[in-house]
């Protein structure tokens, strides 16, 4: 049935209705099946790429180079349907060792699968070898996270637009047809026009029958006359089709084309401060892991926002503000007052990064040892200041120990309270990418 047809007769909102392609596939092959092995095989890479940052460290996760990857081959041959349970007597063609009946021998080892040691029995499937660019191997390191909470404060001029549907027109290019509302115009107009033609048909025809039902009774003075008018009312009921017939399905006024236009959108701007004890109690290992933490943080900033400003602080007993370069490879040392970090950060934000415009972000490493006399200061800064104006805040505290540090029990305790604070230890270099996961996964995963 055509299209027409069906809604003529129907009378339905098309709306309720999708159009399924059924064709089959090329070569027979399952376009389902197809897509759910080629997901399997990207899951399974980014899992090999996220054990391999655990275990590797992320030290050539910026390099230009391409890396080579090894992931476990996992079923290639399409789901199909067969006999399950039972017991089968059949012998395959090229069998020449065993009979019906005889019962197959369990191999003494393993399934002789790819990477191992050399074998005299069993077969198996050597592992998949990807060559992967920075870019695709950055996509899998940081698929899932995001910054928390970014909110789109500023209008920045003409920078970023967005097609928005802007209403209906009446003109536009095929591609842009509104088949809804174009058929809504259409089947009023063509039930207007058809109604008084579908009940002139409707008297003619009842007249036609009227008569003839005379005709075959006999009981008329005149038959000839009956005949030809039975006669005339066919050619009207003809003419009455032919009108009917007329009426197009589709006219210029009933066309209607969905229009858009470029409007300006709010642009999400956001600050991200980090923040590394150097103090003398950082020794090289906690200098380390923080330096390898913030490397992670800075790559993903950089890999995924574009309006992301990165402030990089140092702080001793005196906090500064200082240069990428300066922030991973300078050197120098000193006592420890972190509170001057915070302080440092709230007084940036105060000159250059005003809060209607920004979101504002922190990340802090630490080994967590600070003056005592220093605790409820930082405690007051983080509660009035910091937390207050922060969208997101993120502690990390780098110790090869158990025993707790000076810090952590005052920071632990704000993150219970404040939703906006995160608290993480690292205690190994493999707890880099995890913790980084946790604090920048996104929410709902």
């Amino acid at each position: 049935m055509k299209l027409g047809e069906f809604i003529e007769k129907s009378e339905v909102d098309m709306s309720d209705y999708r159009i399924v392609d059924s064709r089959k596939n090329t070569k027979g092959k399952s376009l389902q099946n197809s897509q759910r092995y080629i997901e399997r095989q990207k899951d399974d890479r980014k899992k090999a790429i996220r054990e391999k940052i655990a275990q590797d460290g992320i030290k050539d996760l910026g390099s230009d180079e391409k890396k080579r990857l090894r992931v476990k081959l996992r079923g290639t041959e399409e789901p199909h349907i067969g006999h399950s349970g039972g017991v089968s007597d059949r012998v395959y063609p090229g069998n020449k060792k065993y009979g019906a009946g005889d019962r197959l021998p369990r191999p003494d080892g393993g399934g002789g699968e790819g990477g191992r040691d050399a074998s005299d029995h069993g077969e198996g499937d050597d592992d998949f070898y990807f060559e992967l660019s920075t870019e695709e191997w950055q996509d899998a390191v940081f698929d899932g996270l995001e910054i928390p909470d970014m909110v789109k404060k500023f209008l920045a001029g003409v920078e970023e637009f967005e097609l928005k549907h802007a209403g209906l027109t009446n003109d536009g290019p095929p591609n842009k047809m509104n088949i809804v509302k174009t058929m809504a115009r259409s089947l009023p107009r063509r039930t207007a026009f058809r109604l008084p033609h579908m009940k002139r048909k409707q008297d003619l025809e009842d007249e036609i029958k009227q008569l003839e039902k005379e005709l075959a009774s006999g009981a008329v003075a005149d038959p000839d006359a009956i005949a030809k008018r039975i006669d005339i009312l066919k050619g009207e009921v003809k003419e009455v089709e032919r009108k009917l017939a007329s009426i197009p399905f589709l006219e210029k006024h009933d066309l209607r084309f969905n229009r858009h236009e470029m409007v300006p959108v709010p642009i999400a701007q956001a600050v991200m401060f980090c923040m590394m004890d150097v103090s003398g109690s950082m020794e090289e290992w906690h200098k380390e892991m923080a330096k390898r933490f913030f490397l992670l943080l800075y790559l993903f900033l950089r890999r995924n926002y574009e309006r992301v400003a990165v402030v990089f602080l140092r702080h001793t007993t005196e906090a500064r503000e200082v240069t990428e370069e300066e922030f991973f490879t300078d050197r120098d040392t000193g006592g420890t007052r972190v509170s001057s970090v915070l302080e440092l950060m709230k007084e940036i934000v105060g000159k250059r990064f005003p809060l209607s415009e920004w979101n504002i972000y922190g990340c802090q490493a630490s080994d967590g040892d600070d003056w005592r006399d220093d605790l409820p200061v930082v405690e007051e800064c983080m509660t009035e200041s910091i937390l207050p104006i922060s969208q997101y805040y993120a502690y990390v505290e780098v110790r090869q120990t158990t025993r707790a540090s000076e810090l952590w029990p005052t920071m632990n305790s704000l993150s219970q309270i404040h939703d906006n604070l995160a608290v993480a230890l690292v205690t190994d270099q493999r707890d880099i990418y995890p913790v980084f996961r946790k604090l920048f996964e996104k929410q709902g995963e």
